[in-house]
């Protein structure tokens, strides 16, 4: 079957094959899906998902997913509906979609950390963890899910949170202060600093971040609890906190303060596959009546 960044080279000669050539494939697809509707809704959020995730393995490598997918999308807007390669491309989709949508869980490794889904198929007025992140100390960041809501998390073990948690906020890197994720080595050019832990690394300074503010805190409870037997605080923020940390590049950290009484504490959450957890989860509903 023809690779489609093979077909590029004549428009992109600096693209090669090689791990590009699965981003290339869905990205072609979307393009060409959006003129001739080739896809249901459902294969089309698991091809996004798809594509999410492959872009995201292009980032974490340092490649330039931007300027393939422009290539990309201009090879699929000149192609006729009919054409064989966009045929080949949209029955691919359609096959993994089928698989797609039976699995119940899924998880999206990145360079440190893996986001995992759960898709609650019947939820209730019981919070339940549709997509989580493990953090250190058996903490959990994530999203629940109820009936009638969803609410980005963070859980913290009781025994870590002795004095009262006043708020928390998520710093995540402002685009209108830092278009492109930070490299704080200069490519290489200047040694990392030894005094910061990997994830800190992978964080945009507080001075060009943004913050989203906690709405609330409360004590776990059944299934909200990450583990049964233990007890959680819970810190609550909007749900939409979790999109836009999947705005960010999937090399990405944010930081979230976590303000006490006597003082705060900071942990790190990677971006990674985010969009792509997200996507998995949208492609069949949590509500299966909806």
């Amino acid at each position: 079957m023809l690779s489609i960044v093979a077909a590029l080279a004549l428009s992109a000669p600096a693209i090669t094959p090689g791990a590009e050539e699965s981003f290339a494939r869905r990205a072609f697809l979307l393009e060409a899906d959006s003129r001739c509707e080739l896809l249901t809704s459902g294969e089309r959020a698991s091809l996004s998902a798809a594509a999410r995730q492959a872009r995201g393995a292009l980032e974490r490598a340092g490649l330039d997913a931007d300027t393939l997918e422009f290539h990309v999308r201009n090879a699929a807007a000149a192609r006729d509906c009919s054409d064989e390669l966009v045929q080949d491309v949209a029955g691919e989709a359609r096959n993994a979609y089928a698989a797609w949508a039976a699995m119940r869980a899924m998880d999206f490794p990145g360079v440190r950390r893996v986001w995992t889904t759960r898709r609650v198929l019947e939820p209730d007025s019981t919070p339940r963890w549709a997509l989580w992140q493990r953090l250190e100390n058996g903490e959990r960041f994530g999203l629940t899910v109820t009936d009638s809501e969803q609410t980005a998390m963070l859980a913290i073990p009781a025994e870590r949170a002795a004095a009262p948690i006043r708020s928390a906020k998520i710093e995540l890197r402002d685009p209108d202060k830092l278009a492109a994720p930070l490299d704080a080595a200069l490519g290489g050019l200047f040694m990392a600093r030894a005094d910061l832990e990997p994830m800190a690394q992978q964080a945009a300074p507080a001075s060009l971040s943004r913050a989203i503010w906690a709405s609330g805190v409360s004590k776990a409870k059944g299934e909200t609890a990450p583990k049964p037997d233990a007890d959680f605080q819970l810190i609550e923020f909007p749900a939409s906190a979790l999109a836009e940390i999947a705005r960010l590049n999937a090399s990405e950290a944010v930081r979230i303060r976590v303000i006490r009484a006597d003082g705060e504490t900071v942990r790190y959450v990677e971006a990674g596959d985010l969009a792509a957890a997200q996507a998995f989860l949208a492609a069949k509903p949590l509500n299966p009546e909806t």
